[in-house]
């Protein structure tokens, strides 16, 4: 993720419906403002880390995906974020992100529907 993808950005979170928004930041959230943008595409790779998905399109590559998370303050803990475009919900994408930023997906043991997302952090 580089400052130069802020277009493919902004096209990402456009063709996002609202529920997939919501479920990504938690509110309901209309257009991604200049200092969100900043922050997903200017990443500090000392603190936090991005992976994104990209696929061609005619008009040139799309971005469909995106996983990310940041250390929090304690040092000991991550928040992180994941959202999968609409087309590709339920292809496995989202699992494939998490898996390549290190996380394991493991059973929840509040239910079949929850996953546990685990990440070993090292100094």
């Amino acid at each position: 993720m580089r400052a130069e993808n802020a277009a493919l950005t902004l096209d990402f979170f456009n063709r996002l419906s609202p529920e997939a928004r919501y479920f990504r930041f938690m509110e309901r959230i209309q257009g991604l403002p200049p200092t969100l943008v900043a922050r997903f595409t200017q990443v500090d790779y000392d603190r936090e880390m991005a992976l994104v998905a990209l696929v061609p399109e005619p008009e040139g590559l799309a971005q469909i995906g995106a996983a990310r998370y940041s250390l929090t303050a304690d040092g000991e803990s991550v928040e992180f974020a994941l959202v999968v475009d609409d087309r590709w919900q339920r292809s496995g994408l989202g699992r494939r992100l998490m898996a390549s930023l290190g996380f394991s997906i493991l059973p929840h043991p509040d239910g079949a529907d929850m996953r546990r997302v685990v990440k070993p952090l090292q100094d």
